[in-house]
């Protein structure tokens, strides 16, 4: 369907929309200037973990109050941490 002639209009559109959001991207800050010598023992681990009661309240309750999917909340969250971060309110984020 999505190379049918009736998504030809629509084509131009999310071509559009793929070029603006290209010419807004903005790197990500970085701790340190890439190097071709980053080992394993450049990097970090940050563990968190939630407690049964926690994970039960995410997949079964927080998503009803706004009628969405879990996976809304996890990308809202992902949104809020990037902008907290870097202070761009559009982050393009491809699934």
């Amino acid at each position: 369907y999505a190379n049918s002639a009736a998504m030809d209009s629509e084509h131009a559109y999310w071509e559009q929309w793929n070029a603006a959001a290209l010419a807004d991207q903005v790197r990500l800050p970085e701790d340190q200037a890439q190097a071709d010598s980053f080992t394993l023992a450049d990097t970090d681990t940050v563990v968190v973990k939630l407690t049964k009661e926690e994970t039960e309240r995410l997949l079964k309750q927080a998503h009803r109050a706004y009628n969405t999917e879990v996976n809304d909340l996890l990308l809202t969250a992902l949104g809020m941490m990037l902008y907290t971060w870097t202070g761009h309110e559009r982050s393009l984020i491809h699934l």
